[in-house]
């Protein structure tokens, strides 16, 4: 089953067009170095337990679950979306090659997967309040699949939603 992921583009969402040139997704802590060297979670945590004395030990634990999720659970033909602030828009691509710890292409997030970005992006306006909620995450991954149907539709171009579900979306908001 292709699984949908949301994946944050930096911390000031400046990766976009980086990733766009190079057909990549990335994401950082790269003191960490290369979880691949690691054969099980627990030691890949307790490493980052190490390289990050300085940080909370939720924020470190969470950190490393990011970083082992992204590879290995992520796989070919797998959705990623991202959202560029900038533009208000959402981007979608698909996993064309698994995550590799690649600092030789960005020091800062060197844990890079190859993805095939596709040209058409979606105004975040089009999107339901659930969708939006969901999406705005504040996770530098995360698995979106409840949504897949409504952000496949908008990026066809076949997604119709009732004037009813909207004007509901917007009460359930506080917007109308």
């Amino acid at each position: 089953m292709t699984k949908w992921w949301m994946v944050r583009a930096g911390d000031n969402n400046e990766l976009i067009p980086e990733w766009q040139a190079n057909k990549i997704a990335s994401i950082g802590w790269p003191h960490l170095g290369d979880p691949r060297k690691f054969a099980f979670r627990e030691k890949f945590v307790e490493h980052s337990h190490v390289i990050y004395a300085d940080q909370k030990p939720g924020t470190r634990l969470s950190w490393a679950g990011q970083v082992w999720r992204y590879y290995n659970e992520f796989v070919l033909n797998d959705r990623v979306i991202t959202y560029s602030r900038e533009t208000r828009e959402y981007l979608l691509g698909r996993v064309t090659q698994k995550p590799e710890h690649r600092p030789d292409i960005d020091p800062l997030y060197p844990n890079v997967m190859s993805v095939a970005w596709e040209s058409k992006r979606i105004s975040r306006d089009l999107l339901s309040q659930g969708a939006k909620n969901t999406l705005g995450g504040t996770m530098t991954i995360f698995r979106v699949d409840d949504w897949k149907q409504e952000l496949l539709g908008l990026f066809s171009g076949t997604h119709t939603e009732s004037v009813e579900a909207t004007v509901q979306d917007e009460q359930e908001a506080g917007g109308v």
